[in-house]
């Protein structure tokens, strides 16, 4: 189920946590019960409602986080994890809640992080043949 759809509205509006915070009262859950359910703290929880992703363990673990959340109060979990995607990647534009991020994305983005992880370690290997043979 989408989130406007569920709403109402054609399409949800609004940052990321302001979603999550709208749909969880929407649905009259409180965070200790969101909490006491999926063993997620409730601090981890307003840090969802609120954006502060930084207050967040990261990586799988926030996605998990955001996945038990959305699943307990009846929202689409992988489309949240992909609204939480955009809105971590910091785009200028509040994506509407059914675009995906799209396998072709992933895949150029991981490329181009391993493309910078070689080139990082070829300019580690010169410069340290660079100091080995200036310094012999």
């Amino acid at each position: 189920m989408r989130v406007g759809e569920q709403t109402g509205e054609k399409h949800a509006e609004g940052t990321f946590g302001e979603i999550l915070k709208r749909q969880r009262l929407a649905r009259g859950f409180t965070l200790s019960e969101i909490s006491a359910a999926t063993k997620i703290s409730v601090r981890h929880l307003k840090s969802l409602e609120r954006n502060e992703f930084s207050a967040l363990p990261g990586g799988v673990f926030s996605k998990g986080f955001l996945r038990a959340y959305a699943i307990h109060i009846g929202l689409d979990p992988e489309e949240m994890v992909n609204h939480y995607l955009f809105e971590i990647a910091g785009r200028s534009e509040t994506p509407q809640l059914d675009e995906r991020i799209s396998p072709e994305e992933i895949h150029r983005s991981r490329q181009r992080r391993a493309l910078l992880v070689v080139v990082a370690a070829l300019v580690l290997v010169v410069a340290a043949a660079l100091w080995f043979f200036m310094g012999s």
